[in-house]
């Protein structure tokens, strides 16, 4: 069970603020939540101060599990803000829809943003589980969608492909998980190298 707190202690826990970079103030986040009309109602009291649960006092901040805003995505990926916001023009048919408020930044599904960001890698949609293990064919016909037949030849008869793993039967096989690590890093090269990533 999830232990009620203070203003006082959950600006402790909170703080730096991932926004700003400063400890959180209690008395002005109080302020805040209160012109915002977000403050929830106290589940107790502990020497004349309100108890909050801290998961309803992050949900009135805006910090909603699985929403991020796109300077913490972009920050969680080795990205700029600024590449990761040229993804909405970009991308529009599959950006995803935008979420609550955090102060004057909107948040997003981080899980519509990786999607959005597989497909900036050239990496499919998942099919299946990562540790299904695919033959060099799979995994040509997995990556078909983002990359031709004749650049992965080009790849593997290069030495660019990492070598899979050979089983029992002699056969060489790849798990999915480390086919789209491998396909990101192709274009993690290629933006490094144009000095795109930094936006």
């Amino acid at each position: 069970m999830v232990q009620p707190v203070t203003l006082a202690d959950y600006a402790a826990s909170r703080s730096p603020d991932p926004d700003t970079g400063k400890d959180i103030d209690p008395a002005k986040l109080l302020r805040t939540l209160k012109r915002h009309q977000t403050l929830p109602e106290p589940v107790g009291e502990r020497g004349g101060e309100p108890l909050y649960d801290p998961a309803g006092l992050d949900k009135a901040r805006g910090f909603v599990p699985g929403w991020v805003t796109l300077a913490e995505y972009a920050a969680k990926h080795g990205l700029s803000p600024r590449t990761v916001e040229r993804w909405r023009r970009d991308h529009a048919d599959i950006w995803p829809e935008q979420g609550p408020k955090r102060g004057r930044r909107q948040t997003f599904p981080e899980e519509g943003l990786d999607r959005v960001l597989r497909r900036v890698q050239n990496v499919p949609d998942p099919v299946g589980s990562p540790d299904d293990l695919l033959t060099w064919e799979g995994v040509c016909e997995y990556l078909a969608p983002c990359t031709p037949l004749s650049t992965m030849r080009y790849r593997r008869s290069m030495g660019l492909w990492e070598p899979g793993v050979v089983g029992a039967d002699g056969v060489e096989r790849w798990r999915r998980g480390r086919v789209d690590e491998l396909q990101a890093g192709f274009w993690l090269r290629g933006e490094a190298g144009a000095g795109k990533r930094s936006g």
